[in-house]
């Protein structure tokens, strides 16, 4: 007694097809590991430049 079966389009072709199944769990997880990696990088580079913009406006004064 599970759920029903969509009766055409793209659920019907995910639900019974494994590799499509696949492709798309892998698709979102590289979005997530990108995203990550965007998040991480901008943490990294923040702090420098934060250090530079205050010198800087240090320096007009």
């Amino acid at each position: 007694m599970g759920l029903p079966l969509p009766d055409s389009g793209y659920g019907l072709r995910y639900t019974t097809t494994p590799s499509l199944q696949t492709v798309v769990l892998l698709l979102d997880l590289a979005e997530l590991l990108v995203g990550g990696g965007f998040a991480l990088a901008t943490d990294w580079v923040a702090p420098e430049a934060r250090v530079r913009h205050l010198s800087e406006v240090h320096a007009v004064r």
